[in-house]
């Protein structure tokens, strides 16, 4: 059986192609989390560019939250990250839709998933020339991300 995000090329270790932008979708097998439900997770992540970007979705409506980026001269930077619901199908002000699949995983002979749902992308800008060492994510258990990205 091909899951729903396979028919739509999000498949696990797969490159994804977004507004210029590259992404690694997870490489988790069939029936495994693909993504961080966002609880202020500390993540070590090096490189400079013009904006950070994120693939995600919302649960229960649109979700936002402050992300902090620490950069390696110790300054900071808060950046607004607002991702729109996946079962919406209509992106958060500022996003786009990555990718939508016309259903979602379901035992078989089930009819709950029968509506489409989206995948979403938003950038946020980053502060000129300087270099990321780590980036925190909100606290929302809402927001779940499956990739994030330097866009240059």
């Amino acid at each position: 059986m091909v899951r729903p995000l396979a028919k739509v090329g999000l498949t696990p270790g797969a490159t994804v192609q977004h507004d210029g932008t590259t992404f690694t979708w997870p490489n988790a097998p069939a029936g495994q989390p693909n993504n961080v439900a966002t609880a202020g997770q500390i993540i070590s992540f090096s490189g400079s560019g013009s904006s950070l970007a994120f693939v995600g979705s919302g649960t229960f409506g649109i979700q936002s939250g402050i992300a902090t980026v620490t950069y390696t001269d110790g300054s900071t930077q808060q950046l607004n990250l607002s991702l729109a619901d996946w079962y919406a199908n209509s992106a958060a002000s500022g996003g786009d839709i990555v990718a939508t699949s016309a259903n979602w995983n379901t035992p078989p002979g089930s009819t709950l998933g029968s509506h489409a749902v989206s995948i979403y992308y938003t950038a946020v800008p980053l502060q000129s020339g300087k270099t990321i060492r780590y980036v925190t994510l909100p606290t929302d258990n809402n927001m779940h991300l499956f990739a994030m990205t330097i866009v240059h």
